[in-house]
């Protein structure tokens, strides 16, 4: 189940009256400038699950490394991208694995650009059509028991300030329920089991399968010219998910990454 298992702790946070001032500005993504082409679109104060996205600029496409969340911060991330980067057509989108905080925002890229081509590893892809379907159901399913425990918890309150909270926290989690319902399931149709490359007139991405280690289909990005690597969920900033893992492959994978 992945994700799912992160969630419930997040969501607890998520839940406390505290966490839903009023006065918190709702900026889905920050843009950071990393080299001339390559930019990350990070999450921001937004009260759901996201992941950081990296947008490559070639001469005449852009092309988009995680798809985000759900349908909602897959379109925001679109509209920041062209307020603050470029109006190229987004050609390419890259799943670097299966969590669904990394593929279910996709739908709003193939509605954005009908003839994208979406790239994965083929056992990323043979898992998107196995088992999302049931991931997305039970992700949002928790969501909405968020919801239920928050109003439940607004009926027995006394304190006025918190009932207003938590009718809002419940309400945030009923946006998110929708967005994430709503998130039409992607395929990848370009998919490949060791490395494929992306090339333009003056510029190339090398997408590499290093081993299993975070899920079984993770993959690296590189952008040689610049000397950028992008490692999806195989190197995290917090303690490693090992539920879909293979931590002696994983261990190996990050030898590969470090050289």
């Amino acid at each position: 189940m992945g994700l799912l298992k992160n969630i419930i702790s997040f969501l607890l946070i998520l839940s406390k009256p505290s966490s839903f001032s009023e006065k918190e500005p709702q900026i889905p993504f920050i843009i950071t400038k990393v080299t001339n082409p390559v930019y990350i679109a990070h999450p921001a104060l937004v009260k759901r699950i996201n992941s950081t996205s990296t947008i490559i600029m070639s001469e005449s496409y852009i092309t988009v490394v995680e798809s985000q969340t759900d349908v909602y911060m897959a379109t925001e991330l679109i509209k920041a991208i062209r307020k603050k980067i470029s109006r190229l057509p987004i050609k390419y989108l890259i799943f670097s694995h299966f969590h669904t905080d990394h593929i279910l925002g996709a739908g709003a890229f193939l509605k954005e650009n009908p003839s994208i081509t979406i790239i994965a590893h083929q056992k990323t892809a043979e898992h998107i059509g196995a088992y999302t379907m049931n991931e997305q159901k039970s992700w949002g399913d928790e969501i909405k028991r968020k919801s239920i425990d928050a109003r439940n918890q607004a009926i027995l309150t006394k304190s006025e300030e918190n009932k207003n909270c938590l009718l809002k926290a419940a309400d945030e989690f009923d946006t998110y329920y929708r967005d994430i319902k709503t998130s039409v399931i992607v395929l990848p149709n370009l998919t490949f089991t060791d490395s494929l490359g992306l090339y333009d007139k003056y510029f190339n991405i090398q997408l590499r399968w290093l081993g299993a280690g975070h899920t079984p289909g993770d993959i690296v990005v590189i952008v040689p010219q610049d000397k950028v690597l992008i490692t999806g969920d195989l190197v995290h900033d917090f303690e490693p998910l090992f539920w879909d893992a293979d931590p002696d492959s994983w261990i190996q994978v990050l030898e590969k990454i470090k050289q």
